[in-house]
């Protein structure tokens, strides 16, 4: 019901993206509408949105059951104290509370309910838009847009800590070729640990280990030593973050080492060495993103901002360049494929 209406208000719906039975992301001819729950850590409600960008909050009030139709927004008095009353919370606004509704409505010399209700939720708007504002300004001196960049607070962290890397250091995902790793593999090697375990009594200087119906071989429990197996967390965290191409060892290929990407890891040894010979820097797929130019936005695989210089990568088998099998060549010398077919001319 609340798409229809949306629709109906700001033309077609054009993208949606839902998180179990909310929105996370609507997109309209006009309008992108976000949630910000998805910005903050989970558990955190509005109040504590507000406080925690050290906005001060201004509350007003609203009698939500009192209110069932558009015609009671056109009544010129304020409504008794009872209607305040709340079955939600089964309480009713304070004395002091109504006072100050009343002493509101006569200074600001409102005439009808659509005037209290404007002023409600102004106040209720206000402090959001301030926080907010403080979010977006916060992430902005990081050189990230909280509302292009990412959905999630984690989606921001990843691409802030792309955006520090050491030049060199890049990271590689799981390709389509080894999808089974994401699917399977992991997911077979993720071991849950017993929920109930089940043991003798531990004494020490009590209990024995070998009963002492062994006689002479009966051995006494001296020590019961214990292991947290939630510090094996903190000594990964110690360690350096896997980085460059992952190589993959499998049986049915006899052990011989597999490389990801290799295509990619070519062309990035390829730039890294241009940026070498050139004394320059070269922003490509692992170190910065792919860069894209022209009118029709299109991804080269290196780019050098400072001589605004593009570097494309086409490999040894589809053009001849000055290599040790293509040596003042124009056409590639070596044959590849069905029907031992050539690369096509530069």
């Amino acid at each position: 019901m609340k798409a229809h209406l949306l629709e109906y208000l700001l033309g077609e719906i054009k993208f949606v993206i839902l998180k179990g039975k909310s929105f996370t992301c609507l997109t309209t001819a006009k309008l992108i509408f976000l949630d910000v729950k998805n910005y903050i850590a989970p558990g955190f409600d509005y109040v504590k949105f507000i406080r925690a960008y050290e906005v001060e909050q201004q509350r007003f009030y609203w009698g939500y059951e009192w209110f069932q139709n558009f015609q009671q927004l056109d009544e010129p008095t304020l409504p008794p104290h009872e209607v305040f009353y709340s079955s939600l919370k089964k309480e009713n606004i304070s004395q002091e509370a109504y006072a100050l509704c009343q002493t509101v409505w006569k200074e600001k010399n409102w005439t009808s309910m659509r005037d209290h209700l404007e002023y409600y939720i102004n106040l209720d708007l206000e402090p959001f838009l301030q926080a907010v504002e403080k979010l977006f300004n916060a992430n902005k001196e990081l050189g990230l847009d909280s509302f292009k960049s990412s959905l999630t607070p984690p989606g921001l962290t990843l691409q802030l800590m792309f955006s520090d890397l050491p030049p060199g250091v890049y990271f590689t995902l799981i390709n389509q070729s080894n999808s089974d790793l994401h699917h399977q593999l992991i997911k077979k090697n993720v071991c849950g640990g017993l929920s109930v375990v089940f043991h003798r009594e531990h004494q020490a200087d009590v209990m024995y280990i070998r009963h002492r119906e062994f006689g002479e071989n009966a051995k006494l429990c001296k020590k019961i030593p214990g292991y947290d197996a939630n510090s094996l967390y903190l000594g990964a965290l110690k360690r350096a973050m896997p980085t460059g191409y992952f190589i993959r060892y499998q049986s049915e290929k006899g052990f011989k080492p597999s490389i990801c990407h290799r295509t990619g890891l070519l062309a990035m040894q390829w730039l890294e060495q241009v940026a070498a010979d050139k004394q320059v820097q070269i922003q490509h797929k692992y170190i910065g993103g792919e860069v894209r130019i022209g009118p029709r936005q299109l991804p080269v695989d290196g780019y050098c901002a400072e001589s605004k210089t593009v570097f494309q990568f086409h490999d040894c088998w589809y053009h001849g360049h000055h290599c040790a099998y293509n040596t003042d060549k124009k056409t590639n010398q070596i044959k590849k494929g069905p029907g031992n077919r050539e690369a096509a001319d530069l």
